[in-house]
């Protein structure tokens, strides 16, 4: 899967991503402080999954109608690292195909998949 890692994304989630063999292209390392709206275009452009910490992204997306390929938001405060890294590396493994098209949110507790037209 090809993926875009917004700056706020643990490099550990990064790193693990490519070792299952997703491209992964991270911000920091290619548009270190780009605008939120930069990013989204970048991702779409590039045909590729937004991986986010962001809720800002939510207001692009469905307040300000930008387009997008797929957005990941990951609301994971309070959750250790491993089990966060485990959490969104198990999603994108298991169900990566819905996250395209759609802006999800991944919590504790739960995934939430809206499929965007």
């Amino acid at each position: 899967m090809k993926i875009v890692a917004d700056e706020n994304v643990d490099w550990r989630i990064i790193e693990r991503l490519r070792a299952e063999g997703h491209s992964v292209r991270a911000i920091v390392e290619e548009m270190q402080s780009s605008p939120d709206p930069g990013v989204l275009a970048f991702s779409l452009e590039s045909r590729s999954l937004l991986i986010t910490e962001d809720k800002d992204f939510g207001e692009l997306v469905f307040h300000k109608k930008q387009a997008q390929f797929g957005t990941l938001l990951v609301r994971l405060e309070g959750v250790p690292r491993k089990k966060r890294i485990d959490l969104v590396c198990e999603l994108i493994a298991e169900r990566g195909d819905e996250l395209i098209n759609a802006f999800s949110v991944l919590t504790p507790y739960s995934v939430r998949i809206r499929e965007m037209k």
